[in-house]
């Protein structure tokens, strides 16, 4: 990993994005990965960080929401099927998508090929480094708006 890149990417957020959405992004091993970053270093909410923390502040979820939170970050990562990453997204109201160099460290090439194409349109690049793209997700009244202006 080049930390630069990871740095700017977090600079980026912390001046361009304001409030409180949510971000999805790799959530890799507690204390030995970059998994979160994004989410630690800007206080947004991500739909599953450490799980460490996760289970510890959690511990009566923790085989129900820490699980289900994490089984679909990683499905959202993992699958080639744009249908369904775009219904995670619904699911959790994500308004940002990161991926970079962690999310190719812990997901396929597969996988994440789907975001070449902004998963069919819902996504557009907000910003990019060498190793770090950030997508926002499209509103769905902007979605709407387009398709209805392309007829």
């Amino acid at each position: 990993h080049e930390l630069r890149y990871t740095r700017d990417a977090i600079t980026w957020v912390r001046e361009n994005i304001e409030g409180s959405p949510t971000t999805i992004e790799a959530i890799g091993d507690s204390y030995r990965s970059l998994g979160s970053r994004i989410a630690i270093n800007t206080g947004l909410p991500t739909v599953s960080g450490w799980r460490f923390h996760q289970t510890q502040q959690r511990k009566k979820f923790e085989h129900t929401t820490v699980d289900t939170r994490d089984a679909d970050v990683n499905e959202f990562y993992r699958t080639e099927d744009v249908g369904l990453a775009r219904a995670i997204i619904k699911e959790y109201d994500v308004e940002w998508v990161i991926v970079g160099d962690e999310e190719a460290f812990n997901y396929p090439a597969e996988g994440l090929a789907k975001f070449q194409s902004g998963l069919g349109g819902l996504l557009e690049l907000a910003y990019e480094n060498p190793a770090i793209r950030i997508f926002h997700v499209i509103p769905d009244d902007e979605l709407a708006d387009a398709s209805a202006s392309a007829r």
